[in-house]
């Protein structure tokens, strides 16, 4: 199978408060983050690139440790970082998150999982819908309604709360027409399921997909995203 990779990262007027990365550089693990720290955002995509292009195989137990020392690092700065994504064994593609960036799995152009949320009000609303992995369409997009303008708060984000361990889903097979789609909050919040879907059927590949919902995401937001970023990466699964 053919892999197909595009990110994309807009920044605001002022992008120091909230720092977005995003990297398709790593042979098998793609990835976002987001922080409270201009920097930190861009160290944790660093670390997981040179994690990457080690030549190690890549596995929930590196990725924690990444994780782990970065955490130790953070915590003492009072430095938030949300970091979602995935890798690959070139047999399945695992995901894993931590804070409220998302990854999202679509199969022939529909949405059929994605990974939870860490904030309080996603937790409520996940336990109340039943398996949070399986809510999508209009359940998932009832979630974005009660926080239009501003963030959740977190319960769990790198350098935030006692446990920095990501999040890991169990591994999806790799095959024609899988693709996901990873973001930081200021991405995903902006747009619907069907958006998504819609978007993802009328696109020719993951760089024109990225930009058709990055124009989206720019006209609803208007200007609350003049002193905020994004960052988003697609991958693609073809013959």
């Amino acid at each position: 199978m053919k892999i197909e990779t595009y990110a994309i990262e807009f920044s605001g007027l002022d992008a120091e408060p909230q720092y977005a990365a995003a990297t398709t550089k790593g042979r098998s693990l793609w990835a976002v983050a987001r922080g409270s720290g201009s920097d930190a955002a861009r160290r944790v995509i660093s670390r997981l690139e040179d994690l990457d292009l080690s030549g190690n195989a890549i596995s929930d137990q590196s990725i924690e440790a990444v994780f782990g020392r970065f955490h130790a690092e953070l915590e003492p700065a009072r430095i938030a970082v949300s970091v979602a994504g995935a890798f690959s064994d070139e047999k399945n593609f695992t995901l894993f998150n931590i804070g409220n960036a998302r990854v999202l799995l679509f199969s022939e152009g529909y949405v059929v999982q994605h990974t939870d949320d860490h904030s309080g009000a996603y937790r409520a609303f996940a336990a109340e819908a039943g398996n949070s992995t399986t809510v999508i369409d209009a359940a998932y997009d009832r979630l974005r309604d009660q926080f239009p303008n501003n963030r959740p708060e977190l319960w769990k984000a790198l350098g935030f709360g006692s446990d920095a361990r990501p999040q890991f889903y169990p591994p999806i097979p790799i095959r024609k027409n899988c693709s996901l789609l990873i973001c930081t909050d200021t991405f995903w919040r902006y747009l619907s399921v069907i958006e998504m879907e819609l978007d993802y059927r009328k696109a020719a590949g993951p760089a024109e997909w990225l930009n058709i919902m990055a124009r989206r995401v720019l006209m609803k937001a208007g200007q609350e995203l003049d002193n905020e970023n994004f960052a988003a990466v697609a991958v693609m699964v073809e013959e």
